[in-house]
């Protein structure tokens, strides 16, 4: 019990001073654009550090002499040392320059847009002349509206939500929602309804189970009665002048 109450008050002493270490390298009194650049610093004298890591690797292995190793390493001490004097200092600020334009660059989100329509994939199909489409090996009911009785021949949208749901568009508006039959994020041109009443099999799959069954259907043989085996005979001319 002794021990672990030891080790962990160790632990926390090890914590507080990393903490001091940090509050005296960047201090909570320097403006909130400072401290960013300055924590963006330290991340990148990480990579500094790992390369100084190596360098002793190298100069232990004898890869490196002494020397080489000795004058990488006050290379980076010194690069590193002297960018954070300038943001600690706040030399950099005097290269600041006001922007002509001081409003945000980003644009707000536009009013009624419907961000579903944005973030989904997007498939352009023609409807059929029984006011169905296809697609993924399904045929989809597009149902009649107040606007349209149908929408056979038109070109409507197809759009593949992150839900796995998939909508008809057609002119910017939604004609028809399809739920998944398994939800989650969708796959590229695939679908299963999970509706089955409001699918019907497509054309294609129907013409390619009907082609499968006469190719297993058995070859007719007529039986021996049949005119087919009975010889063929031409009747011959008459001989002389019928008249």
């Amino acid at each position: 019990m002794e021990r672990s109450t030891a080790s962990t008050s160790a632990a926390l002493a090890g914590h507080f001073e990393i903490m001091n270490l940090v509050t005296l390298l960047i201090p909570p009194t320097l403006d909130a654009s400072q401290t960013l650049r300055l924590r963006r610093f330290g991340l990148a004298a990480l990579s500094y550090a790992l390369g100084a890591a190596l360098v002793a690797l190298a100069w232990a292995f004898g890869v490196l002499p002494a020397s080489a190793a000795l004058r990488v390493a006050a290379a980076y001490l010194a690069i590193n040392l002297g960018l954070y004097a300038v943001i600690r200092s706040g030399f950099n600020l005097r290269f600041r320059k006001q922007p002509a334009q001081p409003e945000p660059a980003y644009l707000s989100w536009p009013t009624g847009l419907d961000p579903e329509s944005v973030f989904c994939f997007k498939h352009r199909r023609r409807v059929n002349n029984d006011n169905t489409l296809s697609f993924a090996g399904h045929r989809l009911q597009i149902p009649s509206d107040r606007h349209r009785a149908t929408y056979a021949g038109c070109r409507v949208e197809v759009r593949q939500h992150m839900d796995g749901c998939l909508s008809l568009c057609y002119q910017g508006r939604k004609l028809v929602t399809f739920e998944p039959l398994h939800p989650g994020p969708p796959q590229i041109g695939k679908f299963i309804p999970a509706a089955v009443l409001a699918v019907e099999p497509s054309r294609k799959v129907a013409t390619k189970a009907k082609i499968e069954k006469i190719h297993t259907r058995l070859p007719w043989t007529p039986p021996t009665d049949h005119p087919w085996r009975k010889p063929f005979k031409i009747p011959a001319k008459p001989k002389g002048n019928a008249y």
